[in-house]
């Protein structure tokens, strides 16, 4: 049996990540399920702070990147291909007294998402940057074996542009070394030759998709970061 300390705001699919504790509820022995499959893209977002629109910010972040760069290719498969080697990702899915529980993470077990996997344009990114989210809700499906459907989490905004930013630069620094890309140029704000993440950031085009777009308090000032992917994970045991 495990014991879980949930918001009572949040719903029985979703699990807080920032420490705050209000509720015991007991669950079952968990199943695992790694994912195997991972598509991101606009439509793959949820909800996250419930007005009624999807919320998926990591996804037009990488919609525009794959829009301005064609030749980047097919980044689910380079994301695939790393999940299924060098950084499995699990589903750890427990029946509880209040519902069924759902969390994300490596084998530990806690809440994270390989970020910079989700971004690499190149697909050999290293190390990988496992960012905890502050939320995180589902909607998924499942069969004995497998399991399918959307993911979606609030990041910090302080806590990703690296991890975010970092597969990004290498991706344009290569570009401008290649001669390959006009927008590649525009980005070597001090013109070294090299794509860094701090001119990325003094870029107004990523400035505007990377920054908050969803409150976490009470302040509402936007700190948080919403992302979404569409997944698919089958069934193993840890």
């Amino acid at each position: 049996m495990r014991t879980f300390f949930l918001l009572p705001a949040l719903a029985a699919s979703a699990c807080a990540a920032d420490g705050t504790t209000s509720s015991q509820v007991t669950c079952g022995e968990p199943r695992y399920f790694q994912i195997d499959k991972v598509h991101v893209a606009a439509d793959t977002g949820l909800d996250l702070n419930k007005d009624g629109n999807p919320d998926n910010a990591l996804g037009a972040l990488i919609g525009a990147v794959r829009l301005a760069n064609p030749d980047i290719g097919d980044l689910d498969a380079k994301v695939n291909a790393r999940l299924a080697t060098d950084t499995p990702w699990f589903l750890i899915v427990s029946d509880c007294d209040d519902g069924q529980h759902v969390e994300i993470g490596d084998a530990g077990g806690e809440d994270t998402v390989p970020l910079s996997i989700l971004v690499d344009e190149r697909g050999d990114f290293a190390p990988v940057a496992w960012v905890r989210p502050v939320r995180v809700k589902s909607e998924l499906s499942f069969a004995p074996d497998e399991a399918g459907g959307k993911l979606a989490f609030i990041l910090r905004s302080a806590d990703v542009a690296h991890a975010l930013l970092a597969p990004t630069a290498i991706w344009f620094s290569k570009e401008l070394a290649a001669g390959s890309s006009p927008l590649a140029a525009t980005l070597d704000l001090d013109k070294d030759g090299v794509v860094t993440v701090d001119e990325l950031l003094q870029s107004d085009w990523i400035h505007t998709l990377t920054r908050p777009d969803l409150t976490l308090d009470a302040s509402g000032v936007p700190i948080g970061m919403s992302g979404g992917v569409y997944i698919h994970a089958t069934r193993v045991s840890l």
